[in-house]
């Protein structure tokens, strides 16, 4: 999903970069195209950032309060918004209906017309509130301070060695007794096959303990 969604953006990205190149040199771009697009950019931009700088921030990153579900959502509303960005000028009707006469083809031409700018409109503006809804259902009140704490939690489950052990027999009595009392443990080096060494020439057995509770584990190993 991480990697469909950057793909999306990078494609977003591209199609806003060839956007700014047309306004800029004005290539078959009309005054009213740029208006048009230009009242509909302000439009889209608005729903997404009104309040919500934080999606800049994450723009690249997904948020990790995201589910797979809102990523989908958050996607398809982007390429929603974005999709008919740089829909061009309807240009001069073609075929006219013999059966009516100029002023009606006229304006039965306009209105379809103008059906079609609504319909993008309508769509592009539902794409944005699609993202703008799927970034901020689960969006905590502080998302600086909610991914700091998910880093901290991230870093205190991690493993680290509290003991080293050459005789096996003791790492697993230790090991046992840690663990009756709550203290998660991992003993590495514990199946070592036979030509790593025996005896004192043999590769030490490592007690590990989660980072969190190594202040229990090296309490009850001092008792």
């Amino acid at each position: 999903m991480k990697i469909i969604s950057g793909i999306v953006k990078v494609l977003i990205v591209c199609l806003m970069a060839i956007l700014l190149i047309g306004c800029v040199t004005v290539i078959d771009w009309s005054i009213s195209k740029l208006l048009r697009t230009l009242v509909y950019l302000t439009i889209v931009l608005f729903i997404l950032f009104y309040r919500n700088g934080n999606i800049f921030r994450y723009f690249w990153n997904d948020p990790q309060w995201m589910t797979s579900g809102q990523r989908l959502m958050a996607n398809v509303g982007l390429v929603l918004a974005f999709l008919f960005l740089p829909l061009g000028d309807p240009g001069p009707m073609s075929d006219p209906d013999p059966s009516f006469t100029m002023e009606e083809n006229n304006a039965i031409y306009m209105v379809a017309v103008v059906i079609v700018y609504m319909l993008w409109f309508a769509i592009g503006i539902g794409g944005a509130w699609m993202y703008r809804r799927a970034f901020r259902k689960n969006m905590p009140a502080d998302p600086v301070a909610y991914e700091a704490e998910l880093k901290h939690q991230e870093e205190m489950s991690t493993w680290m060695v509290l003991s080293e052990f050459n005789d096996p027999a003791e790492a697993h009595v230790l090991k046992n007794r840690l663990e009756s009392n709550g203290v998660e443990v991992l003993l590495y080096g514990d199946n070592a096959p036979l030509y790593l060494g025996s005896g004192s020439h043999r590769a030490p057995v490592r007690l590990c303990v989660r980072r969190h509770q190594k202040e229990t584990a090296e309490r009850l190993v001092n008792e």
